[in-house]
């Protein structure tokens, strides 16, 4: 009794003496509070234990040693249980503060799930140009288990909450703030399923160094903010942004964060880690859709194989050398897993050839495991920004674009027909400085297709650009394509829509060209247009070579035509974080 009357007596002058304002400016309080510019940036209340703890670092960190050494609430409600993170760094700073402990049942309960784990990857399912959601990549973490299961280990995701499949609205609210963004612990496998085989898409996984105790602070930090939430900005408050807080969490010497103001796309995190020196390896995971045509590759029968694929007609193959049935076997059933997956087939109609095609497999024995390239890794591609300056025809032109990446771009470390640029800006002096053109965005999204998959490809893009007598007008372009790949010739044909205004409307339509081929240090890309105006006809041609000098550093030359004006130009172009 008079130990806790002395220390009742005490606490007030232990208050007293911490500097709050001296602590609360440590750079971890305001990563474990995800203070930007001395505001947090999350917004749900609940993370909050000061009224104005949103705003103010030192209020917070008061009311959280108060409600530590004074709780409000007992054991999984307590402050002690609920910010385990918060409680381990004040013990640190404050080593002689009496915290009474809780019993954190639950707290232990959801760290058991995830105690053996070993290892931190930083996952990058890559570019999916027909989402609006994904059409930069995504980001997230997996928390490798000691077992080595990585399919069955944990990952960790933040998304904008919603089942929105309008990609206009999707885009507008995105822009504006009109979802919420949450973390959520999964299992891998399930995001694989999302990812990898649904949704087509490639995965990088990028192993990162972080030692023990710098997983179980990133541990501790993720039990703070797995039930909070914070408005969902497409550009900058996205899924890549938001797990870079739990990396400086883990390790806050980092500078990561503090590096992204107005943009974050996730390839440009994945840089910045490996700035960081946080990656130490890299592993590439194909796609279901780029595994499925690899064993078709491999079949010498093709036609036979497609339609036993349709069939499951067994007297169609039985006649083939073993190694023949192998991949034809193996092939159809991959592709059976593909329209499951996709919904294209009952799950009755699946498990019935399923079950039948693994049996006929079995009896054939193991085969070579087959042999995916590799395409380069996305380390290596250039940056998102970019600034260019060209001379022509006794003019010079120069442009500025802050994402992402287009046909007059080398395509190392991309995939070759996944084109989306925003805000790209072209200026020109030639006595006068005039505007040249301005993008508000323009995708181009050329998927090839093959004997398998028959994709239509598409483009759009809106801004402002230079038509009838050099005079600025407001356009909409959309276009549909077929397109095709041999080796490193991607090529399509189509039709564009293009629409213009200024005080009157025109509708045209073009039959288009575009074909590029890519070498390891330079690309060469044309497009032809065959444009209907004013009951007359003209050509646009847009015919360029690149030449890598560095990463971020590229030579350009080509020509052009238009309504206007047809010029040969060269220049530079350079790319930046």
């Amino acid at each position: 009794m008079r130990f806790n009357l002395a220390g009742a007596l005490l606490l007030p002058l232990v208050l007293h003496a911490i500097n709050y304002s001296a602590l609360s400016k440590d750079k971890y309080w305001r990563i474990l509070g995800h203070y930007k510019n001395g505001v947090s940036e999350i917004d749900s209340k609940n993370f909050f234990l000061a009224k104005n703890g949103k705003y103010s670092p030192e209020n917070e960190l008061k009311a959280t040693i108060n409600r530590l050494i004074k709780p409000k609430f007992k054991n999984d409600r307590s402050v002690y249980c609920r910010f385990p993170a918060r409680r381990e760094w004040i013990k640190s700073k404050l080593p002689g503060l009496k915290i009474p402990k809780q019993n954190c049942k639950e707290l232990n309960e959801e760290l058991s799930a995830i105690k053996n784990i070993k290892s931190v990857t930083l996952v990058f399912p890559t570019i999916l140009m027909n989402s609006p959601a994904s059409m930069f990549g995504h980001t997230l973490l997996r928390l490798d288990d000691a077992n080595g299961d990585k399919l069955n280990s944990f990952a960790v995701n933040y998304a904008a909450q919603t089942n929105e499949t309008n990609g206009l609205i999707y885009a507008i609210k995105g822009l504006t703030g009109g979802y919420v963004g949450k973390y959520a612990i999964v299992p891998y496998y399930k995001k694989i399923a999302e990812y990898n085989d649904i949704k087509n898409r490639d995965i990088w996984e990028y192993t990162l160094n972080l030692n023990p105790k710098e997983i179980y602070r990133l541990k501790l930090h993720l039990m703070e903010i797995k039930n909070t939430w914070s408005y969902y900005y497409y550009f900058n408050k996205n899924c890549s942004y938001q797990i870079l807080w739990l990396l400086e969490a883990a390790r806050p010497n980092l500078k990561i964060v503090y590096e992204f103001n107005y943009k974050v796309l996730p390839v440009d995190t994945i840089k910045e880690a490996y700035i960081e020196k946080l990656i130490s390896n890299s592993v590439f995971r194909p796609s279901k859709q780029k595994t499925i045509l690899n064993y078709f590759n491999n079949i010498k029968n093709k036609k036979i194989a497609l339609l036993f694929e349709q069939t499951h007609n067994y007297s169609l193959i039985q006649a083939l050398d073993t190694e023949e049935k192998k991949y034809i076997l193996d092939f159809a059933i991959e592709m059976l897993n593909y329209k499951y997956l996709s919904k294209k087939i009952s799950k009755k109609e699946y498990l019935k050839h399923y079950i039948s095609l693994l049996k006929k497999r079995s009896r054939l024995g193991k085969e070579k495991p087959l042999k995916i390239n590799t395409p380069q890794n996305p380390l290596y591609s250039h940056d998102s920004n970019k600034i260019w300056i060209y001379g022509a025809k006794g003019k010079i032109t120069a442009g500025i674009k802050p994402a992402f990446h287009f046909t007059d771009d080398m395509n190392t470390g991309f995939t070759p027909g996944a084109y989306i640029d925003f805000f790209k800006m072209e200026i020109e002096f030639n006595k006068n400085l005039r505007l040249n053109n301005f993008y508000f965005f323009n995708i181009k999204s050329l998927t090839p297709r093959n004997e398998i998959f028959k994709p239509v490809s598409w483009s759009v893009d809106l801004g402002i650009r230079r038509f009838k007598k050099d005079k600025l007008y407001a356009y909409l372009n959309t276009g549909a394509f077929f397109t095709y790949r041999i080796k490193n010739l991607l090529y399509s044909f189509g039709l564009k829509i293009p629409q213009y205004l200024k005080k009157n409307y025109y509708i045209t339509a073009s039959p288009d060209f575009y074909g590029e081929y890519n070498f390891q240090k330079a690309k060469f890309s044309l497009e032809i247009s065959r444009c209907f105006f004013d009951f007359k006809t003209y050509n646009e041609v847009n015919a360029e070579f690149i030449y890598k000098i560095k990463r971020n550093f590229n030579i350009n030359a080509g020509y052009r035509k238009n309504i206007n004006e047809n010029f040969f130009y060269g220049g530079l172009s350079l790319y930046f974080l």
